[in-house]
């Protein structure tokens, strides 16, 4: 079974399946670069290599933004709601938030 290649001249890669040569070839060799980066100028060919820049270029501004639900009771972000809440009712679930704000309860205090 013979695996196909890139036909762009100089690169030779082979890949295991066809669409994986695709994706090669549109990441590699495109001209077209549709995802930008929110905070700076640079564009990428696929959504996975403008996170991986963001991630590495822009951790502070792209973990705040990319986890916008904040607990209230620690400093812990989640992506989702349904995150949030499952950390509020595991990790916060014997400590009432009334308690929190009143007793001045610290993040250590609320985890053991």
């Amino acid at each position: 079974m013979a695996f196909p290649v890139c036909p762009i001249p100089g690169c030779g890669r082979s890949f295991f399946r066809t669409a994986l040569l695709l994706e090669h070839q549109y990441a590699e060799h495109s001209e077209f670069f549709p995802y930008a980066c929110r905070y700076c100028s640079a564009r990428f060919t696929t959504l996975g290599e403008m996170h991986k820049h963001c991630h590495a270029t822009h951790r502070a501004d792209f973990m705040r933004d990319g986890l916008p639900h904040a607990c209230d009771r620690c400093t812990r972000r989640f992506a989702s709601m349904a995150g949030l809440t499952r950390h509020v009712r595991s990790v916060h679930a014997s400590v009432p938030q009334a308690m929190v704000a009143q007793e001045g309860i610290t993040d250590e205090e609320m985890q053991a």
